[in-house]
């Protein structure tokens, strides 16, 4: 081992010549703390954890913290002894990119300094990530709430040392690279290296101790420090971690694959819980324990992170920490009316009330008076009938035991509280009904239409068998007296069916054929005094060659196959519209109007033989042989003197 008393004393009167010199060990110190295999930083470090600060230490303390060195000494022994465990993991430990030796523009270490290298990791395997899209490693099924993100694989670590973007929260420490742009009134870059120490040391400044400061709080320090030497603006200054520490974390516990992971410190308790697949089936979600070194446990809630996932940067880690999964607290399943019915792990204190909150809350359609526990007590199923409304409005706390299964149900039932009205109205569909609402107020959110009858209505009322009664309503005497009989009470479910007066109306119509200028279609008058001349007028009148006498084709409106034909003088009805022969027209009459063509027989005459063009001709009672030969264009010179007519009976065909 090595000599405890003088050796601890030398090296610790060493430390606080380095702590108030600012000045490194002396040779034949530095060189037995070498030979252990410890650098004076780690040793710092350890002090550090125990609450020393070896910048700040009262010379009457020496002997006080002489044990603390001691302990310190032999742990970091025991640790190098041990060395790092690897994995045990079926995949590979996750490592950083390459780290290149020299970083372009790295400054120039000060006079007198060591210089910084950040961690070479060129003899370890290299891993790649896993696709999103193809799982690595086959997963149980998801049983409690939570599983899911891990198991369903769709979170990525941060494995590159240098293209890490960590938050404000990020906690530095030896071994990162941070960046500093100035682009103000000065312009300069520097990259920086924390150094095992903890400090960087910007030209022409002081050491500047960055370790264990959070990034945010690092950069409000550096722009301070840097406003004294360089000039620039609001928003002309940047920093930024260009390459992140590579750090060993060790996960233990019910977790899927446990061991020991090397991560860039940009990574979360959370980041690591990804690496081991998460917790196993009765593994914690919301009780994993962070332990550091010289610290109080801290506790990881998966569900917390969901809730706020800002919360993941409260858990950074750091080297040598240890994330112990325990065994899940009580699980209790939710089903039926909430958002997200599951199974859940509930923490000490939290009820019934918590445990819908984490369901997402209550359905719409929840049914709030009774829910029910089926809890295994005292090896018995027992039935526990709880009201909601006691619950949620009033906070009253429902304890629950592991495996309670917690059943809300759903209201099924449709609405009965509303009323409904139908047909000619502006706004037809439900409203909601009321104690004393009559059909009055019904027809009033209804709105009556210009076309609605008010003389009758009927009411459409569900009894309680489901059976429907029909009522019929005086809607006018109802209207014109609210307080009357007519104006009946309404019961929920009722119906109000309001007629339109357009549809109780005959829709007949005129019209014209035959021998008029424009044949039209025209809707009847109720009136019933439209006469035969406005019709035809309305027809833009008759054609030249219509004939003397039309008639009325009347149709019984009443039985469609009852037809009657009127025979009437169409000129003289015009030309005398007080005349008898000006008929009142009747629903569905259609005036017909024949031509004098069609009273002519079309008879033809036709020549042939020995003339220039031989052809048929239209019958003229006047017409003779020489008006015939004529229309033929003469005979011709080889006609005979004698011809022959051939003649035809329009009545028997025979010819002669």
């Amino acid at each position: 081992m090595f000599r405890k008393g003088l050796f601890t004393l030398l090296i610790f009167a060493g430390f606080y010549a380095f702590a108030t010199a600012q000045t490194p060990l002396p040779a034949d110190w530095k060189s037995q703390l070498d030979a252990l295999g410890i650098t004076e930083a780690e040793v710092a470090a350890k002090m550090a954890e125990k609450g020393i600060d070896i910048n700040n230490i009262d010379p009457s303390e020496v002997e006080n913290v002489q044990a603390t060195l001691e302990e310190v000494i032999a742990e970091l022994q025991a640790e190098k002894a041990g060395g790092a465990v690897n994995s045990q993991a079926d995949n590979p430990s996750i490592l950083p990119a390459d780290k290149p030796e020299n970083p372009a523009g790295e400054v120039q270490k000060a006079a007198g300094e060591e210089e910084v290298v950040p961690p070479d990791t060129s003899d370890v395997k290299e891993e790649e990530p896993q696709s999103n899209n193809q799982s690595a490693t086959a997963y149980p099924p998801v049983k409690v709430f939570g599983q899911q993100l891990f198991r369903d694989q769709n979170f990525q670590l941060q494995i590159d040392a240098q293209n890490v973007k960590p938050t404000d929260a990020y906690v530095l420490g030896p071994g990162d690279e941070i960046s500093i742009a100035i682009f103000g009134a000065s312009q300069a870059s520097f990259n920086f290296v924390i150094t095992p120490e903890g400090y960087i040391q910007p030209p022409g400044m002081g050491r500047l101790y960055l370790k264990g400061m959070k990034l945010g709080q690092a950069r409000e320090l550096l722009r301070k420090k840097f406003g004294q030497y360089y000039s620039f603006g609001a928003g002309e200054f940047a920093v930024s971690v260009s390459y992140s520490r590579v750090i060993t974390v060790n996960v233990v516990g019910e977790v899927f694959k446990p061991g020991s992971y090397n991560l860039t410190a940009g990574n979360t308790v959370f980041n690591a819980l990804v690496a081991t697949g998460g917790p196993t089936d009765i593994g914690s979600l919301r009780q994993i324990r962070l332990l550091r070194n010289g610290e109080k446990p801290r506790i990881f809630d998966v569900y917390e992170f969901l809730h706020d996932p800002l919360t993941e940067q409260d858990f950074f880690l750091r080297q040598n920490d240890y994330i112990h999964v325990p065994v899940s607290g009580k699980l209790v399943k939710i089903e039926g009316a909430v958002k997200r019915p599951h199974t859940y792990e509930m923490v000490e204190g939290e009820t019934l009330s918590d445990l819908i909150n984490l369901a997402g809350g209550l359905a719409e359609n929840a049914y709030k008076k009774q829910a029910q526990i089926i809890r295994y007590d005292n090896d018995l199923q027992q039935v526990i009938d709880v009201d909601l409304n006691q619950v949620l409005k009033f906070n009253k706390p429902v304890k629950l035991l592991d495996g309670d299964v917690v059943s809300i149900k759903f209201i099924e039932k449709p609405a009965e509280n509303f009323v409904e009205i139908t047909g000619t109205v502006q706004f037809p569909g439900q409203y909601q009904w009321f104690d004393g609402m009559r059909v009055t107020d019904l027809a009033e959110r209804g709105g009556l239409e210009r076309e609605s009858r008010r003389d009758m209505a009927y009411l459409f009322r569900t009894l309680p068998d489901e059976t429907v009664q029909l009522l019929r309503i005086d809607l006018g005497n109802a209207l014109k007296d609210p307080v009357s009989a007519a104006n009946i009470r309404l019961k929920p479910k009722d119906k109000l069916q309001i007629f339109s007066l357009v549809a109780f109306a005959d829709k007949a119509t005129l019209s014209t054929s035959g021998a008029v200028r424009t044949p039209t279609e025209i809707p009847f008058d109720p009136r019933k005094d439209t006469r035969v001349s406005d019709l035809i007028l309305l027809s833009d009148g008759l054609q030249p060659n219509a004939a003397d006498y039309a008639y009325i084709k009347r149709v019984n409106w009443r039985n469609k196959t009852d037809i009657d034909y009127i025979r009437f003088n169409v000129k003289e009805a015009l030309a005398d519209t007080s005349s008898l022969e000006n008929h009142i027209l009747q629903p569905f009459d259609e005036v017909i109007v024949y031509t004098n063509e069609q009273f002519a027989d079309e008879a033809q005459v036709s020549i042939a033989g020995a003339v220039r063009a031989a052809g048929s001709f239209d019958y003229d009672s006047g017409l003779r042989v020489s008006d015939l030969v004529y229309f033929a264009n003469g005979l011709k010179k080889a006609a005979a003197d004698i011809a022959f007519i051939t003649r035809t009976d329009p009545a028997t065909k025979a010819i002669s």
